[in-house]
């Protein structure tokens, strides 16, 4: 939708010059899916707007997710140029009594001892609503590359997404994800029929990702999400001759975002700041990231200067809510 720029930022956050706001606000809503609210952030400094902006697409873990002005500005220093950032809301229970873990469904009896990522759908309508959003935002800005970030059930959410339409997408970043099934065994999980499930996924999805450029980070030791799991979807997509690295987090660095917290996570499953914001996030995912970028042809505005149609700013924010992370339902 036209409507007056969103060049006039809403606030200078922390001091750093970077201006940071909202662009946009809304919400997806389907006849098979609750209710998907989004926010669109803008971050950007006078000189990087000479350049198309990177459209950042942002898909939290199932306890819900933070997502501050700040870490839209954190991106706009690490890559020097305007950065717009989509986070969506994973979507609420469906008319029909679905819960979601992005574009996958699952009843409350295919939830059985948490068991709802292995023997759940895949929702088709989501997903294309999801898509059409971020294609028509990418067309709005003029985004010269479009990034998909997942973490923990996100991962999963990027997984399905780019799959979907992996045209889309310039990368994917999946870090702590899991994919429809599981090698594992124990917590009740049935075998060998969840490892059938996952072969399935495999050779469903694995040859339309090996289209993308995709990053998986993944602790070892992480018992939330199984690293085995995430293995196998990083070696089948490299063995379709996908462009896919495996990035193992040290066991030490498995809890580091529960660093100085009174009760400390033992699971394995918090390294979202060690993967996507702290410094260490260079080494781990950006450095890469950039590589994979300046190999990838320019789409939309195209490098130079952008031409972006004006994107209508929100008419109310939607509050971020939760913590960062969180917990998809597969045991390791």
């Amino acid at each position: 939708a036209a409507g007056p720029p969103a060049r006039a930022f809403a606030a200078m956050v922390g001091g750093t010059g970077v201006g940071a706001g909202i662009a946009r606000s809304g919400k997806l809503t389907g006849s098979t899916f609750g209710e998907s609210p989004y926010v669109l952030y803008e971050a950007s400094t006078p000189e990087a707007e000479a350049e198309s902006p990177y459209l950042f697409v942002f898909l939290h873990g199932l306890d819900g997710y933070e997502f501050p002005l700040e870490d839209a500005q954190d991106l706009q220093r690490r890559f020097q140029r305007q950065v717009f950032c989509l986070a969506p809301r994973n979507p609420e229970r469906g008319s029909e009594g679905h819960s979601f873990i992005w574009g996958f469904g699952y009843t409350k009896p295919q939830n059985r001892n948490a068991l709802g990522y292995c023997f759940g759908e895949i929702n088709a309508e989501y997903n294309e609503s999801l898509c059409v959003l971020i294609r028509q935002t990418s067309a709005d800005i003029g985004a010269e590359k479009v990034i998909l970030y997942g973490y923990s059930a996100g991962g999963f959410g990027a997984f399905l997404l780019g799959s979907h339409d992996p045209s889309l997408f310039d990368a994917i970043v999946s870090v702590a994800g899991h994919g429809q099934g599981t090698l594992e065994a124990g917590y009740g999980i049935p075998q060998p029929e969840c490892s059938t499930i996952l072969e399935g996924f495999l050779q469903e999805h694995v040859p339309r990702l090996a289209t993308v450029p995709i990053i998986v980070i993944h602790a070892r030791n992480d018992s939330v999400s199984s690293f085995k799991d995430a293995e196998a979807i990083a070696q089948a997509i490299q063995e379709q001759g996908g462009p896919c690295e495996l990035v193992e987090v040290p066991d030490d660095k498995a809890n580091s975002d529960a660093a100085g917290k009174k009760k400390k996570s033992k699971s394995g499953h918090s390294y979202y700041f060690y993967s996507l914001l702290h410094d260490s996030s260079e080494e781990v995912l950006h450095g890469r990231l950039r590589e994979v970028l300046a190999g990838a042809p320019a789409r939309g505005g195209g490098g130079g200067t952008a031409a972006a149609t004006p994107v209508a700013p929100a008419a109310a924010p939607v509050a971020a809510r939760g913590a960062k992370g969180g917990r998809p339902p597969v045991a390791a």
